[in-house]
């Protein structure tokens, strides 16, 4: 025994960080394009524990390693309800195991006559990491924020820039940018930031602003950029003045004509706003009768 004799008893370091489970199942290796229904059904399933002083041969598995926060759960999903929540990016799930709540992504593939969800969840993994399999339960109803007519929903395509480049004109408190002419002195040009991404830092600016390609200097440096790079945002337009501007929106649920969408949101909507019922069409400061 190792305690008779101390020699004998070796201790081999894990190859990371992360939490041990004690049992492998064979999907170890398993990506969301090999999920199959018969998986998700539980069929033909074999869980092998790893208990504590057993014995092994070389190569057998003595404990399974999880090195990530983020993780998914796959669902099978109904046509109908695959088709509810086909605009739906993020929803609310609750835990049948112990019924707490959390946040997912959602992805919804086909395959076959089969519709799979995959959940994409940033937290709580060291809580179900022994469970290959839990019930979960999608909260739909519980969905609150603005209802808004689907043809009110457009795209539109943005400058995005570093936050940094970003400055307030001279005196006064309008936010803008500075656009290097090629002298010391930059010029002042006024910008509506539209949406500001925290994780990245990036801000959206209209591309009617500015032509594609002109140059932009961070205040009190040498530093800086092109006004090159672009992305979309799906938004609405606001027509409270009497005139259109695009406001951002971000789609919690859909049904077939509405969709419900966050509130509260800075650079979104507000209760009792007026919007276009029909996006398509509109620009940005068009005369809206």
């Amino acid at each position: 025994m190792a305690a008779e004799d101390p020699s004998s008893l070796r201790i081999y370091p894990a190859a990371s960080d992360g939490i041990a489970v004690f049992s492998v199942d064979g999907y170890e290796s398993v990506k969301a394009e090999d999920v199959t229904e018969d998986m998700i059904a539980k069929t033909d399933y074999k869980v092998t524990g790893l208990p504590d002083n057993m014995y092994v041969r070389a190569g057998d598995p003595v404990y399974k390693l999880i090195r990530s926060d983020v993780w998914q759960i796959a669902i099978l999903l109904d046509k109908e309800t695959a088709k509810e929540l086909q605009d739906v990016s993020r929803i609310s799930i609750q835990f049948s195991k112990d019924e707490q709540t959390t946040t997912a992504g959602l992805d919804i593939r086909k395959k076959g006559k089969t519709f799979i969800g995959f959940l994409t969840i940033e937290a709580s993994m060291i809580r179900y990491a022994a469970d290959r399999y839990v019930d979960v339960e999608l909260i739909l109803e519980d969905q609150s924020g603005l209802k808004i007519p689907k043809s009110s929903v457009v795209e539109k395509e943005f400058y995005i820039v570093p936050e940094d480049y970003l400055t307030l004109g001279g005196n006064s408190k309008e936010t803008g940018v500075l656009v290097d002419d090629g002298t010391d002195n930059a010029r002042f040009q006024e910008a509506e930031v539209y949406y500001r991404d925290n994780e990245t830092g990036m801000v959206y600016l209209d591309t009617d602003l500015l032509e594609e390609g002109v140059t932009l200097r961070k205040e009190d440096s040498d530093h800086t950029c092109q006004l090159k790079e672009k992305a979309s945002l799906q938004g609405v337009y606001n027509i409270n003045k009497g005139y259109a501007e695009f406001r951002q929106v971000k789609i919690l649920c859909a049904s077939d004509e509405y969709y419900i969408i966050e509130s509260g949101n800075d650079y979104g909507l507000a209760n009792y706003d007026h919007i276009a019922l029909d996006g398509d069409g509109i620009h940005e400061n068009d005369v809206i009768f």
